[in-house]
């Protein structure tokens, strides 16, 4: 018989800031929502920067996804500049940031100048829009918005499918000069049909204060994005979803060449993330032997209850 032990073990110091922070707002009647896009909520990023490299692949169960490096066409001359792939947990943040633009204004239109440095300053990135992290900020969201990805899955017949996937259809890029540096800054931008489509029906709903005190973390955002899509779909019947740990690894492994050390780092941050998301039901399940096997994901509520959902979404119809 397999043993099983659940992961709600509060430890660390940041696990304690995050609890004694979680403690003191108001859930209930203070929602600070934000959304992803479900697709986004199980596909990792590049975790750390890949230099020239210009395709990104990770598996998600039986789904092998690519993220490719976009280009833009340079506003001083008649060429396309190839940007980098986004990487770290600017990206991460941007992504929420332009969903949520795009569900409270209900357009896939977003002027990014005027309401990405109050987002920056909300979250914490930074204290005030300039400097060495807001050039990073503009470089993150450029590389961003210029990539795109790939989905492919085997089918029965032998063959595969592949689905190809632009967030973005539209950049509007202006160049700016910043103590002898030129950075790429794309003003306006307009969502594909397609993501804004879904997005616009299948948005899930994430609490930007957990963002907050998860931010320093890539690997952390996306444990909570995925768990808040994933965890209340499961089925109500004890069974829940079994997640082997080599395939976490093949998903959330980059960087980490003996699995081992991924699963004990990894174990590490998911307390952080229980910790913003104390509902969420996850047990580690052992081998008779006492040897590490798996996750084991049971049916949970998610972190943002409908009605606050609602309660934003007419917020902000009532203000346009």
């Amino acid at each position: 018989m397999e043993k099983s032990d659940k992961v709600a073990e509060i430890a660390t110091k940041k696990q304690k800031r995050i609890i004694e922070a979680v403690s003191q707002v108001d859930n209930e009647n203070d929602p600070s929502i934000t959304f992803s896009h479900s697709t986004m909520c199980q596909t990792s990023l590049p975790f750390k920067n890949m230099g020239d490299e210009r395709k990104w692949v990770s598996k998600n169960g039986l789904s092998v996804i690519m993220l490719e490096a976009g280009s833009v066409l340079d506003p001083e001359r008649d060429d396309f500049i190839q940007l980098g792939l986004p990487y770290g947990t600017k990206p991460r943040l941007i992504l929420l940031y332009l969903n949520r633009q795009a569900i409270l204004t209900g357009s896939p239109e977003i002027e990014v100048e005027n309401s990405l440095s109050a987002f920056i300053k909300r979250i914490g990135i930074e204290s005030a829009p300039n400097g060495r992290v807001y050039r990073q900020v503009k470089d993150q969201l450029a590389r961003l918005v210029a990539s795109k990805i790939y989905i492919g899955n085997r089918n029965e017949d032998g063959g595969t499918h592949t689905q190809k996937r632009d967030i973005v259809s539209d950049i509007n890029i202006f160049l700016n000069h910043e103590k002898g540096k030129k950075t790429i800054w794309p003003k306006t931008i307009r969502l594909s049909d397609e993501y804004f489509e879904a997005l616009s029906s299948h948005a899930v709903p994430l609490d930007e204060r957990a963002l907050y005190l998860l931010k320093d973390s890539a690997l952390e955002l996306d444990l909570y994005s995925m768990l808040s899509e994933r965890l209340h779909r499961i089925k109500d019947d004890g069974k829940g979803q079994f997640i082997p740990w080599k395939d976490l690894y093949q998903q959330y492994g980059g960087g980490y060449t003996k699995i081992n050390k991924f699963r004990q780092n990894f174990l590490m941050h998911l307390k952080n993330v229980y910790a913003v998301y104390p509902s969420a039901k996850i047990e580690h399940e052992k081998t008779d032997k006492g040897m590490p096997k798996g996750l084991r994901l049971l049916h949970s509520p998610p972190p943002i209850q409908k009605k606050n959902i609602v309660s934003i979404t007419n917020a902000s119809n009532n203000n346009n």
